[in-house]
């Protein structure tokens, strides 16, 4: 395919920069090009065949702003630079597309949808830009419309690590492999021709004619997006097939945007092998030329670039080399933050890097390493016996899990869970479920253990586990290791004091069911709508500040479309358990932030849910002490997630994507 967005790409000697100012124009724009005619007169065919492009281009279009108006502020401003490329929607489920005109005898749609076929597609290591419709105007028989995913440039953002720049290189010689496997030859993966899915880094979408902007067209993007990393990754690929050949070792042509020294009009060359020469060349433009750190790639560039052809490795020889030298690489190596070769100077550059290994001293080890007796749950049986705890990556076995952290607990624990199990077990037969509770002991100083086994002999028809942690972890550690050995279809976190209704779990259960998707979904508890509630005019002025410091922090790390993220009582599926606690770093006060966090980065639905809620005495938080530390973690949370040494646990919702 060729680019699949505004601007055209650059050529591949061109630094990677930001892109360009937004693209507008007001006595310019008022009036159609020649090419933006040829799509005027499509917009009904195409509209017919489900895809509806922007009102600029309705037959009888009048511009929305005034003769010596601006036009900044209006969208149908915004025009065409590349003439056989245009943006849609379509029908259907209102998603955006690009539409590329392309002659219809070519080889450019047979190779583009021989990759997008059924079988291939399915295959993880296809990174071709994938067609998911041919359309073919009557009135126009010499050429065709392919139909396109919208995809981002790849410089924009550029990557922030070293972890993100293998990444890049490891996906496209993964692509490159599996073409060369199915006899196809790019012939121009100049990295000009690399594109990247950016739903991740910019959920809220952008304009597809003028990328620097929201999809209004109004207002323009953030200046410091998310990271690849942050987000779990994002998938790059391949476009623009228009030179590209199948099942030929010898060919002739010398186009490009690489000038390779065998490009020939009339003398053969293997097209497999230019493909190693100018992926590699990408390599060199994209990464080396214009980022410090990665010196390590040097050999891997060199080794796919000689000028003789006869001399370069197959693309098989290049994954394998690649794989040894990744397999070098240390978490640390990983994590490095890319420095630009030239436009950062020598005391900034330090300046960076200092702050850089102050986060790295100051934040928290990203996992948290179980001891032996961690590992193991005692129960009712035999409270002198344990029994090893399963993983959450194994089958679910129970409708429901509990999961309910406690410290210091003996008081407030067995009115919990008396109300956790009297509204359980009198659910109608028709909502009956199967379910664990498990109590996870946050290396208390008191008797909560036993009181917490004591209660589960006092029922043993309930499925209760007790785990005992041998040093104290916080409320988040406590949380997370309960949620990664359950065995729930669904997963309740609740506290031990109390103090949420537990019979709203109903209602929780009820608005997850609404957003669940693909498995997917988190139903939060929510105090919200008590703000004004006499429980909370009558806290101190000073606890009053704080909570509104702290929700001010909030907006700094994009959370704020969560009113309540601190109530103790949320519901997850357990696909989304899993991959949002096994990314879980922060383990105090602050971790359901971070959750809801990753659950926006991911695109996992979260729905806020009002609650009853009281006031239960016996709280372990200190006022001062952790209002500091939680706004010391919303900072680091924050840090982390913007430079990219935090990131998702890939999983297979990253991949699919």
């Amino acid at each position: 395919m060729a680019d699949v967005e505004n601007p055209p790409p650059p050529k591949p000697s061109e630094p990677a920069q930001a892109l360009k100012a937004p693209k507008k124009g007001g006595v310019v724009a008022r009036k159609l090009t020649v090419n933006e005619l040829e799509w005027v007169k499509r917009f009904d065919f195409l509209e017919q065949a489900g895809y509806r492009l922007r009102p600029r281009y309705k037959p009888g279009w009048e511009p929305s702003w005034k003769l010596g108006e601006t036009s900044l502020n209006h969208e149908d401003s915004i025009f065409l630079d590349t003439p056989k490329l245009i943006d849609a929607t379509r029908l259907s489920d209102g998603m955006t597309v690009m539409l590329k005109c392309i002659p219809d005898d070519t080889e450019e749609a047979a190779i583009g949808l021989y990759l997008s076929s059924e079988e291939l597609r399915q295959d993880p290591r296809n990174h071709a830009a994938p067609i998911l419709a041919v359309l073919r105007d009557p009135s126009d028989t010499d050429y065709a419309i392919v139909v396109m995913p919208l995809l981002r440039r790849v410089d924009a953002p550029l990557p922030q690590s070293v972890r993100e720049a293998v990444e890049f290189v490891d996906q496209l010689l993964e692509g490159m492999a599996f073409m060369h496997e199915h006899q196809i030859a790019h012939r121009d993966s100049a990295w000009g021709n690399v594109m990247m899915d950016g739903r991740r880094i910019f959920p809220g979408g952008w304009h597809p004619q003028s990328p620097e902007l929201r999809p209004d067209g109004k207002h323009v993007l953030p200046d410091t997006p998310s990271s690849r990393t942050s987000v779990g990754g994002v998938r790059y690929y391949f476009i623009d097939f228009g030179i590209s050949s199948r099942g030929l070792d010898s060919v002739t042509g010398a186009d490009g945007q690489e000038e390779a020294p065998e490009l020939s009009a009339t003398k053969p060359y293997n097209p497999f092998k230019l493909d190693v020469y100018v992926l590699g060349m990408a390599f060199h433009h994209f990464l080396l030329k214009t980022h410090g750190r990665l010196e390590f790639m040097q050999p891997l560039v060199d080794y796919m670039t000689p000028e003789d052809p006869n001399t370069r490795p197959s693309i098989v020889e290049v994954v394998i080399r690649f794989q040894e030298i990744r397999s070098k690489l240390t978490k640390k190596d990983l994590s490095q933050r890319l420095t630009p070769n030239e436009l950062e100077p020598k005391w900034t550059r330090l300046w960076n890097d200092l702050l850089y290994l102050a986060l790295i001293f100051l934040s928290p080890p990203a996992t948290l390493k179980s001891s032996p007796t961690e590992l193991v749950y005692r129960c009712a049986k035999d409270s002198s016996t344990t029994f090893p705890l399963p993983e959450i990556t194994a089958a679910p076995k129970v409708s429901l899990s509990v999961i309910v952290p406690a410290f210091n607990e003996t008081l407030r624990l067995k009115p919990m869970l008396t109300a956790a199990i009297t509204h359980l077990s009198s659910l109608p037969a028709s909502s009956k479920r199967t379910f664990e509770i498990i109590v996870v002991d946050d290396c208390s100083k008191d008797a909560t253990t036993s009181t917490a086994l004591e209660f589960a002999k006092q029922n043993p028809k309930i499925d209760i586990r007790v785990v005992t942690f041998a040093r104290n972890r916080g409320k988040g550690g406590a949380v997370q290791h309960g949620v990664l050995h359950c065995r729930g279809e669904r997963v309740l976190m609740v506290d031990a004091d109390g103090a949420s209704k537990f019979s709203d779990l109903e209602k929780l259960w009820v608005c997850l069911d609404e957003v669940e998707s693909g498995e997917h979904g988190v139903a939060v508890g929510s105090r919200a709508h008590m703000v004004n509630s006499e429980a909370v005019v009558k806290r101190s002025f000073l606890r009053n500040c704080l909570m509104y410091a702290f929700h001010a922090l909030l907006r700094t790390v994009g959370v704020s479309y969560i009113h309540d993220t601190q109530c103790g009582f949320k519901l997850f599926t357990r696909s989304s358990a899993r991959v949002l606690f096994q990314s879980l770093h922060l383990h105090g006060w602050v971790f359901d932030v971070e959750l809801l966090l990753l659950a926006q980065r991911l695109d996992i639905p979260v729905v806020e849910v009002p609650i009853e809620w009281q006031e239960i005495d016996g709280s372990k938080m200190s006022l001062m002490r952790d209002s500091i530390n939680m706004g010391k973690d919303v900072l680091l949370l924050r840090a982390n997630y913007t430079i990219g040494r935090w990131r998702a646990v890939d999983d297979e919702r990253s991949k699919k994507n």
